[in-house]
């Protein structure tokens, strides 16, 4: 190629670019005073407004498998990363802080001598305590805890009668709850069904179940302190 064409075709394309750049500037020029003009990267300026736990209609039955999919891979849809820790106030952040014990018989060891609860021993604990048992527990371990529950009547025998609470009355709390976070046995996992207050709060409701007795209470609803001391002993043992 002569010297004189590739000067021409160099002159051509630095034309060109000129051209074309100074159309890119001149179509973010407006006459809008308030206008930030043309966004490169618009997300930079405006977040996109994502809407958490709304229903996307992410049943495949629904909508279909791939649907599905694409909807379960909506920024509103993923989980959190792993150790995220979701704000829940400035009030018993012992509930908010992850639970310290892995899935492990020696760490089920570990909870029962070192995980002991940070809700006070009262009248509203234990009733909401009683709701969330109805809610989870009542199914399987009965109404009373002797493990006659109205799944093991109605499978006829075939579904093993869960052990009595009075017959382990000397569970300690920490056991209790890392058996809710992981299960035990035929017991599933509870964890994401009861949040770390619920957690407690049947479990101050199992222990009367374990007792056989309500504890008293005085005028303010707070557990009298002689009962609270024995029940904080049982707990712990």
């Amino acid at each position: 190629m002569k010297t004189g064409t590739v000067k021409m075709l160099r002159k051509s394309y630095i034309t060109l670019f000129s051209a074309a750049t100074a159309a890119l500037l001149l179509s973010s020029c407006t006459n809008n005073e308030n206008s930030p003009g043309v966004e490169y990267m618009p997300d930079m300026y405006r977040s996109p407004a994502i809407e958490a736990y709304v229903d996307y209609g992410m049943d495949p039955w629904l909508i279909g498998e791939e649907a599905a999919q694409e909807q379960r891979n909506l920024l509103s849809a993923r989980k959190p990363v792993a150790g995220t820790i979701a704000y829940s106030g400035t009030e018993n952040l012992e509930l908010a802080m992850p639970y310290p014990f892995y899935n492990t018989p020696e760490d089920y060891e570990r909870a029962g001598a070192e995980w002991t609860s940070p809700l006070p021993l009262s009248k509203m604990n234990i009733e909401a305590g009683k709701a969330v048992f109805e809610r989870f527990c009542i199914q399987c371990h009965g109404e009373a805890g002797e493990g006659n529950g109205s799944i093991t009547e109605v499978s006829g025998g075939k579904y093993p009668v869960v052990p009595s609470y009075q017959s382990r009355a000397t569970l300690p709390d920490g056991k209790m709850y890392h058996t809710l976070m992981y299960g035990k046995g035929l017991m599933g996992s509870h964890a994401s069904q009861v949040t770390a207050e619920e957690r407690w709060q049947v479990i101050q409701y199992v222990r009367t179940l374990m007792t056989g007795t309500m504890p008293e209470f005085d005028d303010s609803g707070m557990v009298k302190p002689a009962i609270a001391a024995d029940q904080a002993m049982t707990a712990s043992n």
